[in-house]
Formats: C-alpha cells, structure tokens, sequence
C-alpha cells in the first residue's frame, strides 16, 4: 500500500513533461516509503561499496526498516482486533454458512461499530505523530533521541499487544505514533554520514527508502501470520501442539488470552534488538554537521502506514523543528496551490482506501449471494442495495497486500522510469487518476462472491474468478498509486522557484497538507463505511465517498493544475 503523501524521494531531473531546471536543490525525501528514482547517469558510478560509513548507513536503514515494520503489522487483524475490543461477547466468527438471516443480521451492528472505531485507532497514529513533529528532537543531538525513540515504540507495541479494551488500545497505539519520531534525523543522519558529494547522500537516501519498503512489506505479513496463531498453527500452539508444553485443551494459555499479542511481541523484540545494536554502535555526528548539504534538519518527514501502494498504505509527517508561519505562508502561491489541493485531496482518497480495503474483506460475508444456489430469499442483493464483506482470514488478507506491495515496490524502481519517459510525469498522473475511480466503483462488487460460505455450489472456475477480481482490484490500486505518488511528488517539486529556499518552504506545507489529510481519510472513511453497513449498502463509503474524491481529484487537476505549467516558474512573483 503508499502513500500517497508528498514524500519528495524522486529526483527532479528524471525524464519528464516538465523537466526540472533546479540542479542542486532536486526534491527529494529519503523517508519516502517507496524507493527512490535515481537516473542511470547518477548511479552507474555510484554503488554500495563506494559509500562511506557503510556500517553507519546500515544502522540507520534498520532503524527504517523497524519503524515501517512496526507501523503496518496491524492492518492484516484490523477487524478483528477491534471487534475482540468493542465487542469481546461476539460470536469469533461472524461468516453465515446457513440461512438463519437472524444470526447474520444481528452482527450488522457490530460490524458498523467496528468500523467506526477501527478509523479512529488508525487515525490515532499519524495524529500523534503530527504533533510530535514540533518537539525539539535535536535539542540532545541526534544519537540519543533516536535509541530513546526505538525504545519507547517497542515498550508501547508490547502494550499494545497485551491491552483488551480500545481506549487502551488507542492509547497505546498514540504512543507508538509520538515515539515515531525519529526520522527526520535518520535522513540527516544519512546525508552526513554519506558525505558532502551529491550522489553518494543520493544513493544512501536511496537505501533508507528501501528498507522503509521492505519495512512495510514484512509487517503486513507478519501481521496476518502471527494474529491468532493457535487457529493458525495448531500444530504449533493448538491443543497437541509442539509448543504447548502445559497440555492446556485450548492451546498455549498466553496466545489463547491474548490471541493478537504474538505480532506485537515480535515486533518488540525485532525493535529492541535494532534499539541495543543503534545503542552499541551508532555514533553521533559531529556539531559541524548539524546541517545536512541538503537543509534536511529543518524539514518535516513522513512515516508511512500506507500499504505498498495499496498501499498503499497510511503516511504521516512530522517536523523537526517547526517553520515560522510566516515563512510557511510564502509558500503559497497561484502556482503552488494547485498541486498542494491536488495532494491533498489524492491522500484523502488513497489513505482511506489503505484502511477501508482490510475492513471491507474482512467484514462478515452475506449469507445470501446471487451466485449461490440457496438465494431465494426476498432480502437477495440488488444491483445497488447489498452488504456484508469477504470474511477474509488476516493470514490470507496479509499475503495478499504484501504480495502487491512487494509488486508495486518492483513497479516502482524498474518500469515506472520508463513509463515515465514515455508518457511523461503529467501523462502517468492523469492515467492514474482516471484508475482510481475505476477500482473505487466495482470494489463493493466482491460482495456479491460466494465468500465463506459452507453451502455452495460454486465450481472451480466461479473460485478462480473470485479470486482474480479481487487481484484486479488491489493490482489496479496498486498500479495507480505507484504512478500518482511520485507523479504528484515532482509536480510539486517543479510548482516551485528555483530561488534558494523556497522548494524547502513547499515541502513543509505540502508535508502539512497530506499529514492532514492522511488523518482525515480513514477517520470519515470509517464513519461512512459503518453508515453503509447500518443501511444495508455496502458500496455507500466506496461509491460515494472515495469514487466522489478520486473524480474531483481528477477534475481538479484537469481543469486547474494544468495552467501551473504556461508560465515560467521564475517568472512569478513571491
């Protein structure tokens, strides 16, 4: 899942409609958690081992590596984590397999529950980060708040692990949003570690996007496979399993207590090993360096939660040290407004779906189908009028979104470069925009899959399509994201004047504008979508929410952002 954002890790001089002309203050954010484009020119003489610091770099990309890690490994057991929460006296499972529409109905409520507070703790996390963001991180250099931050995050995942009731969650889970923190200076870490020359800080902020990539992938895999685990390996925690050295009937007694505490566990302990090697090794960097060559110790950053590009996935600013308002407001301009509206209405729709998708196909599947053979009911879905979800297992709803994350990662580093030569950055941007919408409208229409049923008659060809229309779907978001974000990324960057100083300012309010609506979008995403439910219409959060932001989305930039390009960019005034 990405991102959206505008986490500026593409550099500005890759081929494109509208060619940078800025030479040395090229636009781009090693946080980013998609992998930055370097131009064959500026890599082929460049690689890992002519890097200084190599060990340095190391370090810092696992500290990358473990915040992305543990930013996405709960969105796989979203749903059912929270049901446990909200609703603990809840039947485990909500899937009809027969036709008592009683039993299934009575769960719609939980279910609209459900996703009204799963927006709210997904929010959670990117609004703390926002408001940490303004601490003074390098008030005690740049070492100890990063050792201090990991370790926080991991004490907070255990917590989060073990917590029963929401607000404990929530709690938590804002915690680990606050201690998240440090990678403003990870990026400053990086560029001083790899020396003064350009293409070396380029190819170490390179590696730092893809560990944040690989992050991101891993967590949702980890999330799924380890949720649950004496359901999922009762060979290993069930009943006579291997690791159930009590005899317990129930399984390993701490993994059937807490049956979503074995992903936070392991995260914890992946984080307090990469906490004590950043202890042990790490090394400080010198005050001469306290500015990076690039002017990163002032600028916000992002985490991402998106999912790949599905994303895509949930992306969340926070600043080092604040700008001044008035430096911010000089930002905005007739030509930087309009990609700046364009950015935040494309992370408005595209962070909502990040969240919506793992609610949707994990939400309980209607007992009736047109598919099926025993729909003869009189509530039978209807064209526009039906509900219920996929009843997806978080190890099934994790292999999936990794696997397209992992796809949209390969997508972005080897074809979206030649895409881009070929179509040109405005030309990607559009295609993408006309994507969105698409998957938006037919995604409710899994719905109508016979999707855990025990009563069905469904052959392997109706499996096979059902399965493939939901790899449509996630290719299909997937392939627009990783188009859009870089896309959006440049056409900012080039929104800007080349006079010193001022893309920086851009880059502020831009990371404040997605930050923003990273928020927003799954907080009304998850209110629209439990409406939906309550109504019997399951479509209502996809078709009238996030199809309606796409296609403004893409009128706004059709009709607006397209005149940012008739005029010279130094030909404005500030």
């Amino acid at each position: 899942m990405k991102e959206s954002g505008l986490k500026q890790d593409t550099l500005l001089d890759t081929a494109g409609a509208h060619p940078s002309q800025h030479d040395d203050n090229n636009y781009h954010d090693p946080d980013s958690a998609l992998p930055l484009l370097l131009t064959p020119k500026e890599t082929e003489s460049i690689s890992w081992t002519d890097l200084p610091n190599k060990s340095q770099l190391l370090i810092l990309s696992l500290c990358r590596f473990s915040d992305s890690l543990s930013n996405l490994f709960l969105l796989p057991y979203l749903f059912s984590l929270v049901r446990s929460a909200v609703s603990p006296s809840s039947t485990p499972s909500l899937a009809a397999g027969n036709d008592d529409i009683v039993t299934y109905y009575t769960s719609i409520s939980t279910t609209a529950l459900v996703s009204t507070y799963s927006g709210i703790l997904v929010a959670g996390f990117p609004l703390t980060q926002l408001l940490a963001s303004f601490l003074p991180w390098r008030k005690h250099g740049e070492r100890l708040p990063i050792i201090w931050s990991l370790a926080i995050s991991a004490v907070a995942s255990l917590a989060f692990g073990l917590s029963r009731s929401f607000w404990a969650l929530s709690f938590w889970r804002m915690v680990m949003g606050l201690a998240s923190g440090n990678e403003g200076m990870l990026r400053s870490m990086a560029g001083k570690f790899a020396g003064r020359e350009k293409k070396c800080r380029d190819k170490a902020y390179h590696i730092l996007s893809m560990a944040s990539n690989l992050g991101m992938v891993a967590g949702l895999a980890m999330g799924g496979l380890l949720a649950e685990p004496v359901k999922a390996f009762p060979g290993l925690f069930g009943t006579k399993g291997a690791l159930n050295w009590n005899g317990s009937e129930e399984g390993v007694r701490w993994m059937v207590e807490y049956p979503f505490a074995l992903p936070s566990v392991v995260n914890t302990m992946l984080i307090g090993v990469v906490a004590a090697v950043a202890a042990g090794w790490l090394r400080e960097t010198t005050p001469e360096q306290d500015q990076a060559e690039d002017g990163t110790g002032y600028l916000p950053q992002r985490s991402y939660i998106l999912l790949s590009n599905t994303s895509t996935i949930l992306s969340f600013h926070r600043t080092e040290k604040p700008t001044p308002i008035s430096s911010i407001l000089s930002a905005l301009t007739t030509r930087t407004l309009p990609p700046l509206m364009s950015s935040f209405l494309l992370t408005l729709h595209t962070s909502a779906f990040t969240f919506i998708l793992p609610l949707h196909i994990s939400t309980p599947s209607s007992p009736y189908s047109p598919l099926l053979s025993n729909s003869f009911h009189s509530l039978v879905p209807t064209l526009f009028r039906f509900t219920g979800g996929l009843s997806l297992s978080p190890l099934v709803i994790s292999l999936y979104l990794s696997l397209f994350g992992l796809l949209g990662l390969l997508f972005r580093g080897f074809i979206y470069p030649r895409w881009q030569n070929r179509l040109s950055t405005v030309g990607l941007f559009e295609l993408s925009l006309a994507i969105f919408p698409f998957v938006y409208l037919v995604t409710p229409y899994l719905s109508l899959f016979p999707w855990g049923h025990q009563d069905t008659t469904e052959g392997c060809a109706e499996i096979i399509m059902k399965w493939i229309a939901l790899g449509v779907v996630i290719g299909g978001q997937t392939l627009a994201m990783t188009m859009a974000v870089p896309s959006a990324e440049i056409l900012l960057a080039e929104s800007a004047s080349s006079e010193e100083g001022v893309q920086e300012k851009v880059r502020v309010v831009g990371n404040m504008v997605t930050s923003l609506a990273s928020v927003v979008g799954p907080v009304v995403g998850g209110v629209v979508y439990a409406k939906g439910v309550r109504e019997g219409v399951v479509g209502t959060a996809w078709w009238f929410y996030l199809a309606v932001v796409a296609i403004a989305t893409a009128v706004w930039c059709v009709c607006f952002q397209g005149r940012v390009y008739e005029e010279p960019v130094d030909e404005e005034k500030r």
